[in-house]
């Protein structure tokens, strides 16, 4: 029986109901040896005396900062303090999401199964439709500048079943050996929001570890809930961070197709009035000017 001190980190910001739902959630799991980091980014005063007033779990560490730090940077907060109380596990996971009972002693037992694997994911399925996959396993798509998820969208197939490596790691619920991460190091903060964990997969494969997919862990994700898609935010941080993404860590060859096809891709989106050419212009405007980070107002 493996019992590794893990260390669960959930980013709140204005989303304590679904903060609070997901703690209670974790509650109920098999795994005992845990301590859950619950790093608030900044929210309004209403959403943390809701979130203070309701914690009623005695191993919740709450962390109030003075200002939105974004995903990695409410996360490596997180990260640091789990790891400064002797977490063995950090475990990244996405405040609007509920757990499996037995979510946790899947993925630990499956971590420590071989040393060349640096983090494990587990299946994700729609909270409001259990029945649908939204992650089954991902890869980096070098072609398109992008991530591929297996089986999004769709109702339970072989592929959502096959326990893989895989080469994208969904930040929605990751978690990392702590010996992993202070060799790899902590999430790229310069994204603020989207695509620093496909990033991040790419600085663990590159370090020469394994991520590993568990259909036999199962989570259920409220899509988008703290920046919904289709959001002005949504598409500037998409449209900025794809290109970056690309710029940073493909090679030549590769951005002669990614860059093009990343272009046609929001060109479609614009055709079916899913984005608007004010937020790619301001998405693509501060990529050439290199501004990364938190988006000005």
């Amino acid at each position: 029986m493996i019992d590794k001190k893990v260390g669960i980190i959930l980013v709140n910001y204005n989303g304590a109901k679904d903060t609070i739902e997901c703690l209670n959630s974790l509650k109920n799991i098999y795994y005992s040896n845990k301590c859950v980091y619950i790093v608030d980014n900044n929210s309004n005063e209403e959403d943390v005396k809701y979130l203070e007033n309701n914690v009623d779990y005695f191993d919740v560490k709450i962390i109030k900062l003075k200002e939105n730090l974004g995903f990695s940077g409410g996360n490596n907060l997180g990260i640091k303090k789990a790891m400064a109380d002797g977490c063995e596990v950090i475990g990244l996971l996405n405040n609007d999401t509920t757990v499996e009972v037995d979510f946790l002693n899947q993925l630990v037992v499956k971590l420590f199964s071989d040393e060349k694997i640096g983090a494990v994911v587990p299946q994700v399925r729609d909270y409001y439709n259990e029945g649908i996959v939204s992650y089954g396993g991902g890869e980096i798509n070098y072609l398109k500048g992008s991530v591929f998820i297996e089986g999004i969208n769709r109702y339970e197939d072989s592929i959502n079943n096959t326990e893989r490596c895989v080469t994208f790691g969904h930040g929605c619920c990751l978690f990392i050996k702590s010996e992993v991460i202070s060799k790899v190091g902590l999430l790229p903060e310069e994204y603020f929001l989207y695509f620093e964990d496909a990033d991040y997969s790419i600085q663990l494969t590159k370090s020469g570890y394994k991520i590993l997919y568990c259909p036999e862990s199962i989570i259920y994700h409220k899509e988008s809930v703290s920046t919904k898609k289709g959001s002005d935010n949504f598409q500037y941080y998409f449209t900025r961070n794809r290109f970056y993404f690309i710029k940073k860590n493909f090679k030549t060859l590769s951005k002669l197709t990614a860059y093009p096809i990343s272009i046609l891709y929001l060109i479609k989106k614009m055709t079916l009035k899913e984005f608007e050419l004010k937020n790619i212009k301001a998405g693509l405007k501060d990529f050439f000017r290199r501004k990364m980070g938190k988006r000005d107002k």
